[in-house]
């Protein structure tokens, strides 16, 4: 078992078997409280995988997540999506050129305020 203590004091313990070289955290800025922690092998994929997570976090910020397709499907229906985009202030054309970027803008609002609610700290093991 491999610990790793953070700056506020808080022991994440890793029970796997790989042999890992970093810790991630992820706390609220508000209330200090610790809202994700885990392992990694590297420092550089503790940052990432903290970042990922990071994005997935809830209860950060009302908007929600938009599915931007990277691929798109002959005969695929992809209304579900403008109409989704349509109930949170989507006004466009539905072109996917036009959701495509309107959606990258909205998640990146979103990701930019979740950012500024939560801290990443990430230390070697």
């Amino acid at each position: 078992m491999t610990q790793a203590q953070f700056s506020n004091g808080f022991t994440d313990t890793y029970k796997g078997h790989r042999n890992v070289k970093a810790a991630w955290m992820i706390t609220s800025k508000a209330t200090g409280e610790i809202v994700a922690s885990g392992h990694s092998l590297d420092r550089a994929k503790a940052a990432k995988t903290a970042a990922n997570n990071q994005r997935a976090v809830f209860g950060f910020t009302k908007l929600p997540y938009f599915d931007v397709p990277s691929r798109l499907y002959a005969g695929a229906n992809y209304s579900f999506l403008y109409d989704f985009a349509a109930q949170h202030g989507y006004t466009g054309r539905a072109f996917m050129g036009e959701y495509k970027r309107w959606a990258k803008q909205q998640n990146a609002r979103r990701n930019a305020e979740i950012e500024a609610k939560t801290n990443i700290e990430v230390i070697d093991i």
